[in-house]
């Protein structure tokens, strides 16, 4: 498996080796070698999304469940074994932040 990342996307790049290896483990099961795959880039999509949506959350001054609602999935398939996430949606206005302005003194102490 190879992982690289460009542009503000990672890539999970299986080869014909990694999907041998999993017939020979599913063994008189190996027709179901492509479900299998199918099913682990989906859970490793899904968590990402997870992941994505909490360090948003710890980063910016955003619930994570409008952040969730920004992404959508689309789900890898038995042809296709390639889960994508596309996030859209606005940037945040700056009225949605609030600043207090404070007046700060200073007097030095006398001897």
């Amino acid at each position: 498996m190879n992982v690289s990342s460009s542009d503000g996307i990672l890539r999970f790049e299986f080869d014909e080796d990694l999907l041998h290896t999993i017939e020979d483990a599913l063994g008189s099961m190996k027709s179901e070698s492509r479900r299998v795959l199918k099913n682990a880039v989906n859970d490793a999509a899904r968590d990402a999304k997870k992941d994505l949506a909490k360090k948003a959350q710890e980063t910016y001054a955003v619930k994570q469940g409008r952040f969730t609602k920004a992404m959508k999935t689309q789900n890898a398939t038995e042809s296709s074994l390639t889960a994508t996430i596309n996030v859209t949606g606005e940037q945040l206005e700056t009225k949605r932040f609030q600043s207090v302005a404070r007046h700060i003194s200073y007097r030095p102490r006398q001897a």
